[in-house]
């Protein structure tokens, strides 16, 4: 599946939110050097079903 930062950002944290796998999450992770780990630190989320607005924030976009 393919979106834009904005797309994660408008459905962040409703129903119709994003959700990423931990691999998908992890390949997106692994092109800004952090690690589910790092995400999991910070925000204390479920690293089993991850908003994808939630982890782009968390990278700073």
């Amino acid at each position: 599946m393919r979106f834009t930062a904005d797309d994660a950002f408008d459905v962040r944290g409703t129903d119709d939110a994003i959700i990423l796998g931990p691999v998908a999450a992890t390949a997106i992770l692994a092109q800004h050097d952090a690690t589910l780990v790092d995400f999991y630190e910070f925000t204390g989320a479920d690293i089993d079903a991850i908003d994808a607005g939630d982890l782009l924030a968390f990278l700073g976009y």
